[in-house]
């Protein structure tokens, strides 16, 4: 059975001492930091992962379709892409589309009308504000022109 001291929770009224908060304090940022470093292992492992040269029978599959690509460019990542390009076409799945579009950098951007202005941004943050001072200045160039 537990001892019932170790059970009471650090409170304003029990709070640790300095020793006990540093001690625990270290222990916290060890294991943040054993995180931190499997965190980073799985990611550099996920990008190994994805580098590596696809399974044989995707090899022969993709050199058969695409017959440019080299050896040391069919990896994982060329089979993915190619599953979502015979996903995109055969079924329609416009999900598929979108990856294969937003990977190959042609993302559209935002594009914003206001009256008979278009502008073009990628992100758009704007203030009411600066909004009616924009509509102001329209009109002033609409009216003096």
């Amino acid at each position: 059975m537990a001892n019932e001291q170790n059970l009471k929770p650090f409170t304003k009224d029990n709070p640790p001492s300095k020793e006990m908060a540093k001690k625990n304090g270290r222990k916290g940022g060890i294991k943040k930091a054993e995180n931190d470093k499997l965190r980073k292992s799985f990611a550099e492992l996920g990008k190994a992962m994805l580098d590596s040269p696809a399974i044989p029978s995707e090899l022969e599959s993709i050199r058969e379709q695409f017959p440019d690509l080299g050896d040391d460019e069919i990896t994982n990542r060329a089979v993915m892409l190619r599953m979502q390009i015979f996903r995109a076409i055969t079924t329609g799945d416009t999900k598929s589309f979108e990856i294969l579009r937003d990977t190959i950098g042609e993302k559209p951007i935002d594009k914003i009308q206001t009256d008979n202005i278009s502008e073009v941004k990628n992100t758009v943050v704007i203030t009411d504000k600066e909004l009616a001072e924009e509509k102001k200045k329209m009109k002033e160039e609409l009216t003096s022109g």
